[in-house]
């Protein structure tokens, strides 16, 4: 998507929220659009409200999580993969990012575990070549 694409969906949102305060969906959205641009301040106004409105909105979860990891709030971010995992476990991008945050942190281990993960559940052949990849890089102990 181009930056101008993010900027006309931000007004639309704008517009929606303007009418309906309420709409948590509206909220994550924009704060989803905000996170691409790289306004990650306002993404995570929108984003704790979206939370605070549904505070089992995964998505909204999961994109505050890649804001706060691209903040360097790492202990935030890990905090809402879990809470993702802990509603979906299934999550392969809450698990991947999570693993990403762990290795960051030096916690080989916890960041192996959720490599393993996405590296056993994954259909898709290019999510376990680079499950695979971060293995390799926390050594081989790792690739058992």
């Amino acid at each position: 998507m181009k930056q101008q694409d993010f900027t006309l969906a931000i007004a639309d949102y704008d517009e929606a929220l303007r009418l309906q305060p309420w709409l948590g969906q509206a909220r994550t959205n924009r704060g989803l659009a905000r996170y691409e641009q790289g306004e990650f301040e306002l993404a995570l106004s929108d984003l704790n409200e979206a939370i605070r409105l549904a505070p089992r909105d995964y998505q909204a979860l999961l994109t505050r999580g890649r804001t706060y990891q691209a903040v360097g709030d790492l202990d935030g971010a890990i905090r809402d993969f879990t809470t993702v995992i802990d509603f979906v476990p299934a999550s392969l991008h809450a698990h991947y990012n999570r693993g990403l945050c762990f290795m960051q942190k030096g916690r080989k281990a916890e960041a192996a575990d959720d490599f393993k993960f996405m590296l056993e559940n994954s259909r898709i052949q290019e999510d376990k070549d680079e499950a695979t990849a971060w293995l390799r890089k926390l050594g081989p102990k790792y690739l058992k």
